[in-house]
């Protein structure tokens, strides 16, 4: 039995413009400290889902409990396994903004015809700003 659905994906369900990005870092030219800084940028949609409770602990069992959240992309490029982040930005009830970041973890094709991917991620920030450590 799996714990993947195999119900047919819709494109609308694709509605988080998201970003997908490489992290570089920098030194910083003013102080002794390292500056993170979000390269080779590519805009997608996609449809993020946190994972549920069996997936969880399925992988607690595989030592692959890091994931929390299920993402799904159209395939934009021959480049996809190249990023290692995605950024989403959603919008609070007062009308500012919060940027979540996710390291992507493993990539599949969801109907074996190079056409939707399925990512396992992680949220690893969730704040005002971007800036996160590589821990």
């Amino acid at each position: 039995m799996s714990i993947i659905s195999e119900k047919k994906l819709h494109l609308g369900e694709l509605r988080w413009e998201c970003i997908l990005c490489k992290q570089q870092q920098l030194a910083d030219p003013t102080s002794p400290a390292v500056v993170n800084q979000w390269i080779d940028q590519q805009i997608v949609y996609a449809k993020i889902e946190p994972v549920n409770m069996v997936a969880t602990l399925l992988g607690a069992q595989l030592e692959y409990d890091k994931i929390t959240h299920k993402i799904t992309i159209r395939n934009t490029s021959d480049y996809l396994s190249e990023f290692t982040y995605l950024l989403r930005e959603k919008l609070r009830d007062d009308n500012s903004s919060k940027i979540e970041v996710f390291r992507l973890h493993a990539m599949k094709e969801v109907d074996g015809r190079d056409r939707f991917y399925e990512i396992d991620a992680e949220l690893i920030s969730s704040d005002n700003s971007a800036n996160i450590d590589n821990g």
